[in-house]
């Protein structure tokens, strides 16, 4: 009997290089399609398959240039819509990584804000990577089952991927009130990470979803708002945050109670890096996306046609 190994070797063949169409390798071996797909899908994932394809074009440049042209951004990439959840992130952080392998000048500093899909990227970033770059968290983390978001983790991933440099901040991204997180953000070893961040090259982030729209409770960051700064931020018309800032629909930092508690880079200190890079997926990032884009907030996009759409027809 054929292992395993064997089986997903002979249906990429028969796939690959036969021509063979899944339904006809499917009644071939006695096999539903379903399983075939998958089987192609498993062969790949173990490099028993690997496609190149030569050639410089992108499948979505004309939508690129577009971008760029309309919000003066330094750089777009858009890769295929592929609705919500965990694979569309990963197309969005493989993309992410390939960008930054390419964008990143050796001995580059990097910061990093708190964000689902640039918790993926170091995934797919390699040795490949420019020499001597450092990883810093642009803001504290979360407790519990969300600190693989923590930036500080993050950050190690990518050193640990690239054979660069990271360094921690042991510091939640919300204290439990204004008092506290001034202390802990006034600290030696927190002030020596955040001025790092602060002068990096590149900072990168996704952007949370829209400020009290349908996907707001799934939100990480829903948890650590209280009912009276929920009421305040509602009021002072915040639109969305990047690493706990909201901002507002002209991409204007929203001030208040929550603001005061956040331990990370302010929207103002984000804007001063060079090249701020945001990586999101999703429809429910497209309204804060093209409040943060329009006012500057970031000027490289790595995001997904659907948003691309969105910020060009807005």
């Amino acid at each position: 009997m054929a292992s395993q190994h064997d089986l997903l070797v002979r249906v990429a063949k028969m796939y690959y290089e036969l021509d063979m169409t899944q339904n006809h390798i499917a009644q071939d071996l006695g096999l539903s399609r379903v399983k075939v797909t998958r089987m192609l899908a498993r062969a790949r994932e173990l490099g028993i398959v690997t496609i190149s394809i030569h050639g410089d074009a992108r499948p979505y440049e004309d939508l690129e240039a577009a971008l760029v042209q309309k919000f003066g951004l330094k750089a777009a990439r858009v890769v295929p819509a592929l609705g919500p959840g965990q694979a569309a992130r990963e197309n969005v952080a493989r993309e992410t990584a390939s960008f930054l392998a390419i964008a990143l000048a050796e001995g580059a500093a990097v910061a990093i804000g708190a964000s689902q899909t640039v918790a993926m990227v170091p995934a797919f970033a390699a040795e490949s990577f420019p020499r001597g770059v450092s990883f810093v968290p642009g803001s504290g983390g979360y407790a519990g089952a969300d600190r693989s978001l923590n930036p500080d983790h993050v950050a190690q991933a990518f050193a640990d991927r690239t054979n660069g440099q990271s360094f921690a901040l042991a510091a939640p991204l919300v204290g439990v009130d204004a008092e506290v997180a001034s202390v802990l953000a006034g600290t030696d070893a927190t002030n020596e990470v955040l001025r790092r961040a602060r002068e990096a090259h590149v900072f990168i982030s996704g952007i949370g979803t829209r400020f009290g729209g349908s996907a707001w409770d799934r939100a990480a960051l829903a948890p650590e708002i209280n009912d009276v700064e929920l009421a305040e931020l509602a009021r002072r018309g915040a639109m969305s945050d990047i690493s706990g800032r909201f901002f507002d629909t002209d991409g204007r930092a929203v001030a208040g109670a929550f603001d005061q508690r956040i331990i990370g880079l302010t929207l103002e200190e984000i804007r001063q890096i060079p090249q701020r890079i945001v990586a999101t997926e999703g429809a429910d990032r497209a309204e804060p996306l093209a409040a943060a884009v329009s006012a500057g907030l970031f000027n490289v996009v790595v995001i997904d046609r659907e948003n691309a759409a969105a910020l060009l027809f807005q």
